[in-house]
Parts: C-alpha cells; sequence; structure tokens
C-alpha cells in the first residue's frame, strides 16, 4: 500500500530501511508501519510559473567539452563573449571590510551554490524536540566520519552573548543530533521547520513530519527522509565578528550511523540519485533540484606523464 505526502510524491507507508553502524561495521535493516499524514500548511507561490515536474529524474549526460585535451589548445565555450579574462570593467569586487553584512550575505548564498542542507534534529535537557534546515553545511571527513555545519545567531543574540539557536544550544547541551537530508517529497514541510518558532515548539508536529527512533542517540530522525545520520558532538568553535561577538556556532559532529532508504542504494552502497531526489539551497529562499550530471575520471600523474612523453 502507498499513500501520498505533499502533491505526487509517494512514500510508502511500510518502510523497510538499510542501517550500517560505523561503531559496529554491520549492516542491518529495521521496519516501520507508521503512515504519514498529509501536511495541512501550503506555500503561496507564482501562479504564473509552469508546475512542479514531479516526473522529472536525475540522468548522466556526456560532458560540456568532450573534446577538451590537457595541454592542447581545446577552445572551452566562454559564456559571456570573447572577453574571459577579468577586467575592471567586466568584473565587479566586494572586500570584505567595507562590505555591508547585507551584501556580504547575498554574495555568499547566491555564489556558493548550490548547497547541501542539513536538517537537523536536536533534544532540548527538557526532552522537547527540535528540527530546522542549515545550508552552512557539508561533510568533511570520511576516517573518521565527520561532518559539520553552523549555525547563526541573530544579530540581537550575538552583540549580548546570548546561547544561540536552539539546534546549537540542544547539540551543545546533550552532545548529540541527527542529519538528515531533504528530499523533493517533503520540501514544503522541510522549509516550514525554518519557522522563527520559540523553544518550547516542536517542529515535527507544526510541519506534519514524522520522528523515528534513532539506533545510538536520542534525538530522533526524520521519518520521511531517505537519509540520515546519528552524530555525537566533537567540536564546537564559536566563530566571532571583527566586533567580538559570536555570530555563529560551527558544529562539527561525528557520524555513529547512516539510516539509508533501500530503494535509494544499490548492494554497492552507490547512491541513485533519480530516486534520492536531494535538494539543495540556492540564493533568496530559492531551493535547487538535482537534474543531471556528468562523470569525469580523475586523472593520474604516471599516467598522464606517459601520455605527454
Amino acid at each position: 500500500q502507498r499513500c501520498r505526502l505533499v502533491g505526487e510524491s509517494p512514500i510508502a507507508s511500510h518502510r523497510r530501511l538499510q542501517y550500517y553502524c560505523a561503531s559496529s561495521h554491520r549492516c542491518f535493516h529495521s521496519h516501520s508501519t507508521d503512515r504519514p499524514t498529509p501536511i495541512k500548511h501550503r506555500m503561496e507561490s507564482g501562479s504564473d510559473r509552469p508546475a512542479f515536474a514531479h516526473a522529472d529524474a536525475f540522468k548522466l549526460t556526456q560532458p560540456p567539452h568532450p573534446g577538451w585535451r590537457p595541454r592542447g589548445e581545446s577552445a572551452l565555450q566562454y559564456p559571456y563573449g570573447d572577453e574571459p579574462m577579468p577586467t575592471e570593467k567586466n568584473t565587479k569586487t566586494f572586500i570584505a571590510s567595507t562590505t555591508d553584512g547585507s551584501t556580504r550575505y547575498k554574495l555568499l548564498i547566491g555564489g556558493v551554490a548550490p548547497r547541501p542542507i542539513a536538517f537537523v534534529s536536536t533534544l532540548s535537557e527538557d526532552g522537547v524536540p527540535n528540527l530546522a534546515p542549515f545550508s552552512y553545511f557539508n561533510v568533511i571527513s570520511h576516517d573518521p566520519p565527520a561532518l559539520m555545519f553552523s549555525v547563526n545567531r541573530p544579530s540581537k543574540q550575538a552583540a549580548s552573548g546570548g546561547s544561540g539557536k536552539d539546534t546549537a544550544r540542544n547539540a551543545l547541551a546533550t552532545k548529540e543530533f541527527v542529519v538528515n537530508i531533504i528530499s523533493e517529497w517533503f520540501l514544503e514541510a522541510a522549509n516550514y521547520c525554518s519557522v522563527d518558532a520559540p523553544p518550547d515548539a516542536d517542529e515535527f508536529a507544526l510541519s506534519g513530519l514524522h520522528p523515528f527512533p534513532s539506533q545510538i542517540v536520542k534525538p530522533a530522525r526524520v521519518a520521511e527522509s531517505a537519509y540520515s545520520m546519528e552524530c555525537k558532538l566533537l567540536h564546537h568553535y564559536p566563530l566571532q565578528n571583527a566586533a567580538g561577538d559570536t555570530t555563529h556556532d560551527v558544529i562539527i559532529g561525528e557520524i555513529l550511523a547512516w539510516h539509508v532508504r533501500q530503494e535509494v542504494i544499490d548492494e554497492r552502497c552507490y547512491i541513485d540519485y533519480s530516486k534520492y531526489k536531494p535538494v539543495s539551497r540556492l540564493g533568496g529562499v530559492m531551493y535547487g533540484r538535482l537534474l543531471e550530471g556528468v562523470e569525469l575520471p580523475r586523472p593520474v600523474w604516471a599516467k598522464e606523464q606517459d601520455n605527454t612523453n
């Protein structure tokens, strides 16, 4: 049996998940028969835009310049006319120390894109669940398996030395959290969890998403997510601005276990992006989809030397 969550994206009501535990190096499975319920909230969008193409899926294409060769004269297809080299006329330069904060923010989130999103679930010391997305996020190591995300402190909290947002405060207090990856089929619900709700609000309940028990840590993972990572706090770095105010809490976590839907992973542990459908953050309030990819082998210097001799 199948049910639908947010439009036409189906989610199986009988869930079979594959896990890998970093501490025991074992794969195992779990089942859940919790059936997701429809999300009541609908975000307004421009009616003149094309409808979301649910059937579009990830595919591989040829690289943009199949004839390119190292040390050759192969012309790249530069999209900005006949002047590929930067000049004062065709380039804007922003010096951080003289650029206002709003512009710095727009340059970062618009230019560093697409960015993966950490959908972080935590528990307060009083046991209140919290769920929020952060796009200052990435993996940093596979040995030990580790990731990082950064949580900004609102300007008033930063200036007054406040303790920051619920996610950072909970992670620092309990030293545990779960990073879930957002896929297309629950994007609206995940976005709603960015609401500036009070600390006692439960974003699982507000968004209609479902908590699912973790194997090692206390915070729940998101049942709708096809890929989740249980983590313990490895390091915390309070990032300060020129005025000495802590503006971001940089959280580094060690991954203790992965939970991956078996539909999106094969027997060799490769991810099928056509089924995974991860979303990313772009500038403004935009999100991105993963619809095309190219494969380029990593060059080996010994072979490259042989080819040029």
